[in-house]
């Protein structure tokens, strides 16, 4: 299994890293009959999709705050004046309902 450094980019290899997770615990000696959340717990660890969650996070929090020398295209601050509290919202991309294609099948 090959991934680009940021992570997993599709459920299926985010399931996988899950997976390789939930066998890491049942190797516990004494945990292995356990729910997986209780392992968790047990051990003090983290899901995969909290630890995600949070590096996710900071790495924004690194690029909007100018720590990341990157230029991400994809990440953009909305510049609208209607935001509370601080400067670093990100935007949004809206979607217009009806635009997206649909092929058209011919029905015989």
């Amino acid at each position: 299994m090959v991934m680009h450094p940021g992570g997993p980019s599709t459920k299926k290899d985010t399931t996988l890293l899950e997976n390789v997770q939930r066998r890491a615990t049942r190797l516990v000696p004494g945990l292995h009959d356990r729910e997986y959340e209780d392992r968790l717990k047990q051990l003090m660890l983290p899901s995969f999709h909290y630890r995600r969650t949070k590096g996710d996070m900071i790495e924004l929090y690194k690029y909007t705050h100018g720590i990341n020398n990157i230029h991400a295209n994809y990440i953009e601050l909305d510049q609208s004046q209607t935001k509370r509290g601080h400067s670093f919202k990100v935007a949004k991309e809206r979607v217009k309902r009806g635009t997206t294609k649909v092929p058209h099948h011919k029905s015989n």
